[in-house]
């Protein structure tokens, strides 16, 4: 696991197990228990920070990889039992020891489950409160990146809300060539051996991945930690160097080296919650959307590597990178837009 990618997991679950400790001794003050109430939620608070991390960074890619989805989801309900079962019993020694005044070695060879006559139902409320709480920092985790938390949280998750953003649509060349040359199932593979680099490039300049079409990815990112640093071109020029040093292994392997077009542009867009029942998700609308999409599309007509917009060529600051590096090529009327657009091609000599 990669480092970014290793701090956003921890950020998360840490997020999770805060909200978890508060609960469960706000929950053990409230029945009145004299059961070191502190002592326990803290206990349980390490035990559960520690295995939640190591399953998420050590375990889950392993079990997807090797396991199929009933057996998946059976290991980690099994993993998670197992888990708060653990924790139930360390319960009853801290218990026993700070409590009732056992020495360790008494405490050990103490019958631990006399103390738990209600214990099986304290592992299941527990257990569901912690894949409730996970749920509820998930999604509001997931709306903070596409800016509607407010109106999930106070007000109607349906409501459009508005911001600036900046878009990178990024796609595989020669796609079509490959997926016939490949097979539908090791074409499949293979695109998600790329993408499953993109992650932590995406993390380390601040941009959210919006989605995945087909070999195309969508990302974007809020108009200040895109601008900031070049982040948003930063991305492509990183995610760019890591294929190059994974070039023999797709060599070897698919007999196929992928590289990428891209086109940039920001602009307002619409932000809403999008779908009912079947599907629902955090959709972007609005003319900067399409505009992206048509700029990375000019890139193969023009066989150039990225492409730039004006407009957030305009918007970078005096002394950024792309904006002393990037040259005009021309004013072009992209398909759906009554106005022609001017397009940069950023130089092709300069280095994240």
């Amino acid at each position: 696991m990669i480092k970014n990618k290793t701090l956003f997991i921890v950020k998360e679950e840490l997020s999770v197990v805060f909200i978890f400790f508060i609960i469960t001794w706000l929950n053990l003050l409230a029945s009145k228990t004299d059961d070191l109430p502190l002592l326990r939620s803290i206990i349980g608070t390490l035990f559960l920070t520690s295995t939640m991390i190591f399953y998420d960074i050590f375990l889950l890619r392993k079990l997807i990889k090797h396991l199929g989805s009933i057996l998946f989801i059976l290991s980690t309900l099994v993993y998670y039992y197992i888990t708060f079962f653990v924790m139930l019993i360390l319960y009853g020694y801290v218990n026993l020891i700070f409590k009732s005044g056992y020495s360790v070695n008494s405490a050990l060879k103490a019958d631990i489950f006399k103390l738990y006559p209600m214990g099986i139902h304290e592992i299941v409320f527990y257990l569901i409160l912690l894949v409730t709480i996970r749920h509820i920092v998930k999604e509001v985790k997931t709306r903070s990146l596409r800016g509607v938390t407010k109106n999930f949280i106070c007000g109607n998750p349906k409501e459009y809300t508005s911001d600036v953003k900046i878009f990178m649509f990024m796609d595989l060349k020669s796609s079509t060539t490959y997926a016939e040359k490949l097979g539908h199932k090791r074409y499949s593979k293979f695109i998600c051996d790329i993408y499953a680099e993109i992650d932590e490039y995406v993390l380390a300049t601040k941009g959210n991945i919006y989605q995945y079409v087909g070999d195309e990815v969508v990302v974007v990112w809020n108009f200040e930690t895109g601008i900031k640093n070049d982040n948003f071109l930063k991305l492509y020029l990183l995610f760019e160097k890591r294929l190059i040093e994974l070039k023999d292994y797709f060599i070897e392997t698919y007999a196929i080296f992928p590289q990428f077009k891209a086109g940039f542009h920001v602009g307002e867009v619409a932000i809403a919650e999008v779908g009912d029942i079947l599907k629902r998700e955090i959709a972007f609308h609005g003319d900067v959307v399409n505009t992206t999409a048509r700029i990375c599309s000019l890139c193969g007509e023009l066989q150039e590597r990225l492409l730039i917009s004006e407009d957030l060529i305009n918007s970078l600051d005096e002394k950024s990178l792309v904006k002393n590096t990037s040259v005009p090529i021309g004013n072009f009327q992209l398909k759906g837009k009554k106005k022609e657009v001017l397009i940069y091609k950023f130089s092709q000599n300069s280095k994240a």
